[in-house]
């Protein structure tokens, strides 16, 4: 095992994010984006933070994104195809007609719906399920999912930059809006988003995908659970003003006494240049206890600061979570966007040989856990991940271990909830 995944490591070392090649090329190149380690994805957006920008305050603090009038879920029914092999797969999914095609749930695992039809689920431990020959895989091992619906946009969101957004899926699938490509991922437990705005058009669009049960990155994808494939979280359009928040990092620490707070906000921005403000609120409760405020400065970015005395600590004995909100306000002071989520504020240090959580020694008491319901296999609702972690608090459990691969971003603001280290493990097995 250990040296199966060094050798895979150095062959996947070098990760490049691309276009397309022009057409000339691609017919000179080989093999496709899938067999190849040093392509990741094809006009994918840069990896960001998890999070929402509202229109208004009040529906950040809600935190609900289907209230946003810029919000539309692609989930529920689509039209379905499956094919045993690449080869065997129809070439023409952007324009196909899907009359006569079979219906399937997203979010959900091919190989769990259609009785057996799309494939069956498969167990593998020790060994992968398909000969090894890094980084190619028999062709006609790889099943292939294709997926195609319809969906309206709102006239609300004329003007805005419109994403796409796959919770997870994989291991590797193909997008096309309206019979373009535009664009190509791996990494079946990380989201992926796209800027679709140039593929829309008034009235009814189209959207398809293309899903590979293995490709290149399945020999570091080599988890001991069950194989399936499928678009496993949830998928969705959303619409940004020509300048936005982008991405965020938090930093909640403690100071040296372990008495007060510090916080610190960097923000970045994209589109256009962003002029106006940022604010950052903290709340205990219905009180603020902290008003931070920072000037967007080259368009591109804010840093903001502040100390909150005396500060309730986050642990998993103490579970206490403020509530952050920041906002983007343009040059006259209106709002253009608010997010928010909930932060706790504690230090995690080793002294001598310890583990120290808010300077005090912590015993972890952890168990692995995989994303798996006996039912939809990966797909995971929350009422499922709360009864999870209830089960580990009645049994004084107080860390968790992702084995082995990023969860769902909600396990992450339950276990801040309810007081659980966690032990955040990347897609590498």
């Amino acid at each position: 095992m250990l040296l199966r995944q060094l050798c895979t490591g150095t062959a996947m070392a070098a990760v490049l994010v691309v276009g397309f090649a022009p057409v000339s090329a691609i017919a000179q190149a080989a093999p496709s984006e899938w067999e190849q380690p040093e392509v990741v994805a094809v006009n994918r957006e840069p990896m960001k933070a998890t999070f929402f920008n509202y229109e208004s305050r009040d529906l950040a603090v809600a935190g609900d994104m289907s209230a946003s009038r810029y919000y539309q879920s692609l989930d529920g029914t689509w039209d379905f195809r499956f094919s045993k092999g690449v080869e065997a797969r129809p070439k023409d999914l952007p324009t196909a007609d899907t009359s006569g095609w079979d219906k399937i749930q997203v979010p959900g695992m091919i190989q769990a719906q259609g009785g057996g039809k799309f494939g069956l689920p498969e167990f593998y431990n020790i060994k992968y399920p398909f000969p090894m020959n890094e980084p190619y895989i028999p062709h006609d091992l790889i099943e292939v999912g294709l997926y195609k619906r319809s969906f309206d946009v709102s006239a609300d969101w004329s003007g805005r930059d419109v994403f796409l957004h796959i919770g997870a899926a994989g291991a590797a699938y193909y997008i096309w809006v309206n019979g373009e490509k535009v664009g190509y991922s791996e990494d079946s437990k990380l989201p992926s988003e796209f800027n679709v705005t140039k593929f829309l058009k008034p009235g009814t669009n189209s959207i398809a995908i293309e899903v590979y049960r293995y490709a290149d990155g399945s020999y570091l994808e080599d988890q001991d659970f069950w194989r399936l494939s499928g678009i496993e979280r949830s998928v969705y359009l959303y619409a940004e003003p020509k300048a936005r928040l982008r991405d965020y990092t938090v930093t909640a620490g403690l100071d040296k006494t372990y008495t007060d707070g510090t916080f610190a906000l960097e923000a970045e921005f994209a589109g256009q240049a962003a002029k106006g403000e940022v604010t950052a609120t903290l709340y205990d409760g219905d009180t603020a206890v902290l008003t931070t405020k920072s000037a967007i400065k080259g368009g591109k970015a804010a840093t903001l600061k502040g100390t909150i005395k005396n500060v309730r600590t986050w642990s998993a004995e103490t579970p206490n979570l403020y509530r952050l909100v920041i906002e983007y306000k343009d040059a006259k002071g209106k709002l253009i966007s608010a997010t928010s989520r909930k932060i706790g504020f504690r230090t995690v240090e080793i002294r001598n040989g310890e583990v120290q959580v808010n300077g005090k020694r912590i015993m972890i008491k952890g168990v692995n856990r995989h994303e798996h319901d006996p039912e939809t296999y990966r797909v995971i609702s929350e009422a499922s991940m709360r009864k999870d972690i209830e089960l580990m608090k009645s049994a004084n459990v107080n860390a968790l271990r992702t084995s082995h691969y990023p969860n769902d971003p909600r396990l992450y603001d339950l276990t801040d909830e309810y007081g659980l280290y966690i032990m955040d493990e990347a897609n590498i097995e």
